[in-house]
């Protein structure tokens, strides 16, 4: 039997600094120089589409129309068979964190009457552009998965993730972009890829049941830590390229990567 997969990609922030440099409104997954499938969006629909999804959320908030609009033009669920795709609304995307988007995303998958329809889902935030030969590797692992990436660690940037004595996994950031410290011994440390798989959706709904509303508007990381202590060993994959998409620069180098890069094996 088949493993039956589901993406949930969070394409809700107000692209600050990304419509700085682009000059105009605009939501920076929808940002193209010539067409959509040249898109951020497209990329996550092209990563659906070559590894045969189930189910795909695409997360929004900021600008929501033009989101859903894309998503419409696409076409994604008249090209991938079997596939059930949605956008999903974050009400709350200019006043919470990163973690009110995937909780969204979350609490669409694992309702009552759809968890038994999945084994694994596939998180990924919705600035990244990767390497797809990585991801695949990553879509292909079984069990749980954690990223990592080779750009350096630094405050300004990187989310940082660590494994402690104990073998847990910690996630450290500066939303300010200052500093960041790591409290205790560690034995391992990254630069998180942001890109997660979840493969036990009982541990995932307990944690996602259990989060206080302080947690509910905090970033996703606080979600992920809790999932990733909450299991056993986890597989960590780097990307061997990965790009965060925060200026018209970022996007440029994505567009590079998207064009010089292997198509997904199927």
């Amino acid at each position: 039997m088949s493993t039956q997969r589901a993406l949930i990609v969070t394409m809700a922030g107000t692209s600050t600094r990304f419509r700085a440099t682009a000059g105009r409104e605009v939501l920076k997954c929808l940002y193209h120089e010539g067409k959509m499938e040249e898109s951020l969006l497209g990329f996550f629909t092209g990563i659906a589409q070559a590894h045969a999804f189930n189910a795909v959320r695409f997360v929004g908030g900021y600008q929501f129309d033009e989101l859903q609009a894309a998503v419409a033009m696409l076409a994604l669920g008249a090209r991938t068979a079997g596939a059930e795709s949605a956008c999903v609304f974050n009400p709350d995307f200019a006043t919470k964190g990163s973690g009110y988007s995937l909780l969204a995303g979350l609490r669409n998958l694992l309702r009552p009457g759809r968890r038994h329809n999945l084994d694994e889902i596939l998180f990924m935030e919705g600035d990244l552009a990767v390497d797809r030969r990585t991801l695949a590797k990553v879509i292909a692992e079984p069990g749980d998965v954690f990223t990592a990436c080779r750009e350096p660690i630094t405050a300004e940037k990187s989310v940082a993730v660590y494994q402690t004595l104990r073998g847990d996994l910690r996630f450290i950031y500066d939303p300010a972009h200052h500093s960041l410290t790591i409290p205790e011994p560690f034995c391992a440390l990254y630069n998180s890829g942001q890109v997660w798989k979840f493969a036990d959706l009982a541990r995932l709904a307990a944690v996602v049941d259990r989060l206080t509303a302080a947690e509910e508007a905090g970033t996703n990381l606080v979600i992920v830590e809790k999932y990733f202590q909450a299991g056993g060993r986890a597989a960590v994959h780097t990307f061997d390229r990965w790009i965060n998409c925060n200026t018209l620069a970022d996007y440029h180098r994505a567009r590079a990567l998207f064009a010089s890069d292997a198509p997904c094996p199927r």
